[in-house]
């Protein structure tokens, strides 16, 4: 990640946070926790070497990242302190508002970022052959939800997947290549039917805006269609097995019966949209499972007993979960840095901008099935790259020449 030839102990204690979020912080649940003494270390060697504490200030004056977060933090003080707000994600965020702070953009280049996709794709590659195929493991025993783990393995594939279309020399390509690969075979092992949808909606949207037509090569083109052949086939009885488990549920679901995964999506939905009619401007915060026990306890409907019995923490959906929870403040609030990095990359075409637009992409799909937002993990990898890849001379390069 650092020039290995003048090794600068001090900047890799400042950037080890960087290489934690890439790799550690989604080891095991409790990942986050070690991250707190590292940001503390960095804060004040960075202040020490880099006298970063000087200019704080301009930081969040020039950045409206910043601004974007900062609004999204106090509200969240706000809400904890009033109707309720999760305190992981809380803490997730005062810990990255913290970092990025006083990260000094100097450190936040191309092959530090290189180094952190090259990190994160053998550490979700290792991590899910571990789990899996080591230990033997289901999706409930991994040492952390598969979910936000495998979202965080889609980032790092379409990263790779950008960087191989606008890198130019044969060795950084082959690189992204290992890592999309390795962190697609991560995905594909993790059997997570909503991330793949959004790493394969994220790929192609991101592949047709930043590929050069000009240097199409059938070649290339016929070597990485079979190379992707061979990756499915490694992994295929584990994808055929979640194929005819979808299959079955939908079967179910026809039977009228709503206690399988996507049934339960289905009713959380519905719920969902009850519910954020309670209270729409502010959202129900904590208390949307006492209005959700009031509402359907005691219903007569036999497909939402499932549900009731379930207890949902959240509704399988960011925008109805938001809703529920935050209401419209909350929502917009959430939807703003999305529309911005949109915008930024429309007005300004940047490599920054491509992939923080990829990024985004990920989570607005994964977030049709999930709660990207609401995982800790997902909330310092987002606001971290999106500190890193805007904003920065570093990513300012049209993402084509």
């Amino acid at each position: 990640m650092l020039n290995v030839k003048r090794f600068d102990f001090v900047s890799f204690l400042v950037f080890l946070p960087c290489a934690w979020v890439f790799s550690g912080l989604f080891s095991s649940s409790s990942g986050r926790k070690q991250i707190g003494v590292m940001i503390l270390i960095s804060v004040i060697l960075s202040i020490y070497r880099f006298g970063k504490g000087k200019d704080t200030f301009n930081v969040i004056l020039k950045n409206k990242i910043i601004w974007f977060f900062l609004a999204i933090f106090f509200y969240g003080v706000g809400s904890y302190f009033t109707i309720g707000y999760s305190n992981s994600v809380l803490v997730s965020m005062f810990f990255m508002l913290t970092l990025v702070l006083f990260l000094p953009k100097s450190l936040c280049t191309k092959n530090n970022m290189m180094g952190l996709v090259l990190l994160g794709s053998l550490f979700v590659f290792i991590s899910a052959v571990y789990y899996s195929i080591v230990l033997g493991q289901g999706r409930s025993g991994w040492g952390i939800n598969v979910i936000p783990f495998t979202t965080f393995s889609a980032v790092l594939a379409v990263f790779s997947l950008v960087f191989m279309c606008v890198e130019k020399t044969k060795k950084t390509r082959i690189i992204y290549v290992l890592c999309f690969s390795l962190a697609f075979l991560s995905i594909l092992i993790g059997q997570s039917r909503g991330v793949f949808l959004a790493l394969f909606v994220s790929g192609v949207v991101s592949f047709l805006i930043v590929f050069d037509w000009k240097s199409f090569n059938k070649k290339y083109a016929i070597a990485a269609a079979f190379f992707i052949f061979s990756l499915g086939l490694i992994v295929y009885p584990k994808v055929d097995s979640r194929i005819n488990q979808t299959q079955a549920e939908f079967v179910r679901i026809a039977d009228g019966d709503y206690g399988s995964s996507i049934g339960l999506r289905i009713k959380m939905w519905s719920a969902a949209i009850e519910l954020s009619k309670v209270s729409p401007l502010f959202g129900l915060g904590k208390g949307y499972m006492d209005e959700f026990l009031k509402v359907y306890a005691n219903t007569d409907d036999p497909t939402m007993q499932p549900l009731v019995r379930y207890e949902p923490s959240h509704f399988h959906m960011q925008i109805l979960t938001t809703l529920v929870k935050r209401g419209w403040v909350g929502l917009i609030l959430l939807l703003l840095p999305i529309f911005y990095i949109c915008y930024h990359l429309y007005r300004y075409r940047t490599l920054g901008g491509i992939l923080s637009f990829s990024m985004v992409m990920v989570y607005v799909v994964a977030g049709l099935t999930d709660n990207p937002f609401g995982h800790g993990q997902l909330t310092m990898l987002f606001w971290l790259n999106s500190f890193y890849l805007l904003n920065n001379p570093a990513f300012d390069q049209l993402y084509k020449t």
